[in-house]
């Protein structure tokens, strides 16, 4: 079984916001990475989500994704725990 994975619990302090919500080509930028993943040739995809879980499951389609939210995402120390928590 293969699976893909769509690490997407960050705040977007960089970025500046939220990267998950920001439009592009009118959808939300999470959802383009979503439909791509979808797409590819694999089983399962699962989506991790973090900051403004609720918010982004409400915005984004996540085409019948498995969403699975990190419960610590305010403390994290990278990628890594997001990671683990998709694996």
């Amino acid at each position: 079984m293969s699976g893909g994975l769509v690490l997407a619990a960050g705040v977007g302090t960089r970025f500046g916001g939220a990267k998950q919500l920001a439009d592009l080509n009118g959808r939300p930028m999470l959802e383009h990475a979503v439909r791509a993943m979808v797409a590819a040739p694999v089983d399962r995809v699962c989506v991790v989500l973090g900051a403004r879980a609720a918010e982004v499951r409400r915005a984004v389609d996540l085409q019948g994704a498995e969403v699975d939210t990190e419960p610590i995402w305010p403390d994290l120390s990278g990628r890594l725990h997001v990671l683990r928590e998709g694996l």
